[in-house]
């Protein structure tokens, strides 16, 4: 009988506790959101920054490039496969992944498609990606092994990115 005496007390608490919880959840969402729209508009403004700097070329994608090194080499048409060797780096200048691929043109994220058409053989660019050529509106997590341990990065949603890319070599398709 003093059981039941205690049952709107326990289900009360039981409430406040679900309240603040959720109360919790809700400012953490609201949290991420602004950091979210302060990545993009941070990205945005930097393409907008790079886009004014002598030597960089803007492709009707959105996509900016620079040459580094300069090839007199073929360019890769769309159904080629090319061997390429890149390093992806934040904004903040930390280096994320560095990778190398053989692939078919067709086959390569989009960012890397528009890229390497702008490239002849043997040249090195960078490109400076928004976020809607490369992870969009997804979150990543890279982890890069380092002599020192596991060195993991996340690249937030709507990060604009930037790349250095090297085309090796072409293996055309006819």
């Amino acid at each position: 009988m003093n059981n039941i005496k205690f049952f709107p007390l326990v289900i009360g608490a039981i409430f406040l506790l679900s309240y603040a919880s959720c109360k919790k959840e809700d400012e953490n969402k609201t949290d991420n959101i602004l950091v979210i729209q302060q990545n993009k508009e941070k990205g945005e403004a930097y393409l907008r920054d790079k886009s004014k700097e002598e030597n960089v070329k803007t492709d009707p994608s959105g996509l900016l490039y620079r040459e580094l090194e300069a090839s007199k080499g073929a360019k890769p048409g769309p159904k080629d496969t090319v061997f390429f060797h890149y390093d992806g780096y934040i904004l903040s200048g930390k280096q994320f992944i560095s990778d190398s691929s053989r692939s078919a043109m067709e086959d390569v994220n989009e960012a890397f498609h528009i890229g390497l058409r702008h490239m002849n053989e043997g040249s090195k660019y960078r490109l400076y990606v928004p976020y809607y050529l490369m992870y969009g509106s997804s979150s990543k997590i890279f982890v890069n092994r380092t002599e020192k341990g596991n060195d993991t990065i996340k690249v937030l949603e709507y990060s604009a990115l930037y790349y250095d890319i090297k085309l090796d070599s072409i293996t055309f398709v006819e």
